[in-house]
């Protein structure tokens, strides 16, 4: 039922785009500067077409930051020091693991996916349920993530407009699948006992590396919105 909603979201997300990109139409920004030795400029419009949804969803997004994200960061920060948060922070990493095979096998990518399975397998067991990390010093199998927005990159669906998703933050067209599928995939292999404490972790590990994300962006952009999107759209690139 969830799973329902969950496409029914992206399906109202989606047509709501749509609309959105016809009324920012006039977005564009054009400096009225031209340097015959620049590469020809790129259009925003083009990359951000629902740019006036975005930066609103933006600043919701930084209000939500503000008021629940940062405090509860600071807390968990404050309660358990950092030799208790490095070990949950390695057990998440090793819990969504079994996303990333999955996806590296999408890919066609099998050496990839065969590295990775070890790696789980190492510090699954010898690495105490992910605790330690010692694939990665031990055999020099690295931490390597990847998405199913990966997947569908490396199969030529093209990124698509930058969007920026309530709650979520941002993202692309294609990346925007990426939670739900993440989320449909673990359920499959994560006992049912263990969905709140595997939440827990994740979103206290997730605010904790939003904070110091967030931190440097604000202390050194001017306009936070382009950073953050400059570098959506330039991540894997």
């Amino acid at each position: 039922m969830w799973l329902k909603q969950i496409i029914s979201v992206w399906v109202i997300i989606g047509l709501f785009g749509v609309s959105v990109s016809v009324w920012g139409a006039g977005y564009g920004v054009d400096s009225g500067f031209v340097d015959e030795f620049s590469e020809p400029a790129i259009n925003v419009q083009d990359l951000d077409p629902w740019m006036p949804i975005n930066r609103m969803l933006f600043k919701f997004n930084d209000r939500v930051y503000v008021s629940v994200v940062r405090p509860t960061a600071r807390v968990y920060q404050f309660l358990f020091p950092m030799r208790v948060r490095k070990p949950v922070r390695q057990v998440v990493r090793t819990v969504a693991m079994p996303v990333d095979i999955a996806n590296y096998v999408l890919q066609g990518r099998i050496g990839m996916a065969s590295k990775q399975m070890g790696r789980f397998l190492v510090n699954a067991t010898v690495g105490i349920g992910g605790v330690f990390d010692v694939a990665d010093p031990w055999l020099g199998w690295s931490h390597r993530p990847t998405s199913f927005g990966d997947t569908l990159g490396r199969w030529g669906v093209p990124k698509g407009p930058y969007l920026v998703l309530p709650f979520l933050g941002p993202t692309t067209l294609r990346n925007s699948v990426n939670t739900p599928f993440s989320m449909y995939a673990s359920r499959q292999y994560i006992p049912d006992e263990f969905n709140q404490s595997e939440w827990t972790g994740r979103t206290a590990t997730m605010f904790e590396a939003l904070v110091n994300g967030y931190n440097a962006i604000y202390m050194n952009a001017l306009d936070p919105y382009s950073v953050v999107r400059e570098w959506e759209l330039n991540k894997g690139e």
